[in-house]
């Protein structure tokens, strides 16, 4: 994800990177990540990728270590809302 400065600023804040008035993202900790946990998962192409898995582990880490998400890798069919990581344009 790439952050504006003040976008930046506001996520080390713990605040919503967009504006109050705007609600384009689901990052209000209430809403899909109970507790701030983003369950994930991987496409198994991508998965045999160990420059994009590199990159998915460095991602990650940044993210636990300056704000409150945490990830957790999906291991049960009953977990409907996660995310999948894979190859694509976006």
């Amino acid at each position: 994800m790439i952050l504006t400065p003040e976008q930046r600023r506001r996520a080390e804040l713990g605040l919503d990177v967009d504006e109050p008035s705007s609600l384009k993202r689901a990052s209000i900790r209430s809403n899909l990540w109970p507790s701030g946990v983003v369950v994930y998962d991987i496409h198994s192409d991508l998965a045999k990728n160990s420059k994009a898995m590199k990159a998915i582990r460095e991602g990650m880490e940044e993210w636990t270590t300056k704000t409150c998400i945490r990830f957790k890798k999906k291991k049960h069919v009953f977990e409907q809302f996660y995310v999948v990581f894979q190859n694509g344009s976006g």
